[in-house]
């Protein structure tokens, strides 16, 4: 009875210390990642419905926006959440194809886009205390 104790308690100080790592960040990043500190380089690869979006340097974001850059409408957005759902991280990284959101993210369902139309990609990142800022817009056109 006191291993399987044990073993029922074990998920509970995992949490816990994660929680507690968490909290002590400046911004919570995807292992291996660092989170963006300026706006990235943008370009679309590949052609439609669905262009890879890539960006230099590789770092980690929490949401990309597509916007329609003449109708102001969005295309699409896709960001990330730790699994139950209260936090925010950068968790995005480059070479998510439009309207495909990675493992783990959550995404409104992308519009059709448009060859020869501008776009703009809204990059946020996130911050300390759930809190997310707003890099810049990188532009591309499929």
């Amino acid at each position: 009875m006191p291993l399987l104790r044990r073993v029922r308690t074990a998920p509970v100080l995992l949490a816990s210390a994660l929680a507690l790592a968490l909290v002590a960040c400046t911004s919570i990043t995807a292992e291996g990642a660092d989170a963006c500190d300026e706006l990235p380089t943008l370009s679309a690869v590949g052609a439609l419905p669905a262009p890879r979006l890539e960006w230099t340097p590789g770092c980690a974001v929490y949401r990309l926006e597509v916007i329609d850059s003449v109708t102001g409408q969005l295309q699409w957005s896709v960001q990330t959440l730790t699994p139950e759902r209260r936090t925010i991280f950068n968790g995005l990284l480059p070479g998510i194809n439009y309207g495909l959101a990675p493992i783990d993210a959550d995404q409104a369902p992308a519009l059709p886009l448009t060859a020869g139309r501008t776009y703009a990609v809204e990059f946020s990142v996130a911050r300390a205390e759930n809190r997310s800022e707003v890099l810049g817009y990188a532009f591309f056109r499929p």
